[in-house]
């Protein structure tokens, strides 16, 4: 935070005018920002706007003209009946003069604070085409970490939080939750309270959530190991019961919403890259154990016909390429370095499972299972070839049936051939 605060003190003295603050859902960024204003408000001029869509930012502009008011922004009109003509001008007209106001000298050092500029972007449209060019110093939030606001921009990558970091939000939770807790609640528990931590995957909204959740419905079952149940429960096999976790919305956005929002700023939120989403979220994407889109370069699909899903599993990388483009843009998947290959967030892919239902999530592991069965299968005769198929693809099987354990799925009710269930069974024993 320290380091945010001193980038945005530092704009004017530059040679950048603009910072951009991008991160996953619920990382922090509004929280990041409101600190930031706060800290400066006795320094600069301070302009927040929070938008949902076009219409909502053109009325938070006509919000602030008018609390700036005709006496600041009618300067050029003086000797002349300002109140008159502030009455008789358009709301466009105000918000085009405030516009033009953030431009004079005396805001050389105001900030202009747009929030969420994903929220205001149209379809094909110029995110910033609602951005004030008059604005000297602009601080914008973002869920896209390839978004840039001219040359002359600096990004700042909101990353997962350490441990120690979601100890401390766990625990300033749980003072202000109930400053009567009695010491019988587990979550008074150092232990306890860091696997709490490491549950939630360094993200701090999920990590609020989590504490309040624990407190008023997880420990309506059992109050002294409530802590430790709800961290079994993320792991364990009812999925119900993680899906009531991920809709709790607690005075705040629940997990979900916060996922759905992304979901929906998809180009198409039931198209190809929602689809690419389902099948990754199946897919063992942890870069120090395989590399992911090694499943769609090598992968032995003969008879298409038997895939119901070959538009997306057969692509090649020239067609993954544009939609985890979009993935990434919505902040479904990021990088924890340029450098690194795309993740998806934990928290992610159990919402796309949970979105995606039972039957839909069947249809795609058997699919997958059938894939990496007869890709390895194929090279057989090549003992090296074969040793190096089953690296890229033994990680998926195993993966996979990690899922269906935490969804409470068999193995048998999988219905795959004997010899692909003599896979998954020598993979998982």
């Amino acid at each position: 935070m320290n380091n945010l605060v001193d980038s945005v003190e530092t704009l004017d003295r530059n040679d950048y005018s603009s910072l951009v603050m991008a991160g996953i859902g619920g990382i922090g960024k509004t929280t990041a920002v409101l600190e930031i204003a706060r800290k400066n408000k006795d320094r600069r001029n301070i302009f927040f706007v929070h938008a949902t869509d076009g219409e909502s930012l053109r009325k938070s502009y006509l919000y602030l003209a008018m609390q700036i008011g005709h006496e600041y922004l009618l300067k050029d009109y003086q000797g002349r009946d300002l109140y008159n003509i502030w009455r008789n001008n358009t709301s466009d007209e105000k918000i085009e003069k405030f516009k033009k106001w953030l431009g004079d000298e005396e805001n050389q050092s105001a900030l202009l604070i747009l929030d969420d500029i994903d929220g205001v972007k149209e379809f094909g449209r110029n995110p910033f085409a609602d951005v004030p060019d008059q604005a000297k110093n602009i601080l914008l939030t973002t869920r896209n970490p390839n978004i840039r606001l001219g040359d002359d921009c600096k990004i700042i990558k909101l990353n997962n939080m350490e441990v120690d970091d979601i100890v401390t939000i766990l625990e300033k939770v749980r003072s202000l939750e109930d400053e009567d807790t009695e010491d019988s609640l587990d979550v008074n528990d150092s232990d306890v309270l860091l696997s709490i931590a490491k549950s939630v995957h360094g993200h701090p909204l999920a990590a609020c959530i989590a504490m309040k959740y624990i407190i008023q419905v997880q420990s309506l079952d059992d109050y002294t190991f409530a802590g430790r149940d709800f961290v079994s429960m993320l792991s364990g096999p009812d999925h119900k019961a993680r899906m009531t976790f991920l809709q709790y919305k607690p005075q705040m956005p629940s997990i979900m919403e916060t996922f759905i929002v992304s979901k929906e700023r998809l180009s198409h939120p039931q198209g190809p890259a929602w689809s690419l989403m389902e099948v990754l979220s199946l897919l063992e994407t942890d870069e120090s154990i395989v590399d992911f889109k090694k499943f769609f370069a090598f992968s032995n699909i003969e008879n298409t016909e038997a895939f119901p899903d070959f538009d997306i599993l057969g692509l090649r990388k020239e067609g993954i390429m544009p939609l985890s483009h979009q993935i990434e843009e919505v902040s479904f998947m990021e990088r924890t370095r340029r450098s690194k290959p795309l993740r998806i967030h934990l928290l992610w892919a159990e919402c796309t499972r949970q979105l995606m239902g039972i039957n839909r999530m069947l249809s795609l592991i058997r699919q997958i299972l059938t894939i990496c069965y007869y890709s390895t299968t194929a090279v057989s005769s090549n003992s090296d070839g074969g040793e190096s198929m089953s690296y890229h693809y033994y990680p998926h099987v195993k993966h996979c049936m990690k899922i269906c354990r935490s969804f409470g799925i068999s193995v048998s009710s999988l219905k795959m051939q004997k010899e692909i269930d003599m896979l998954v069974h020598s993979l998982t024993a």
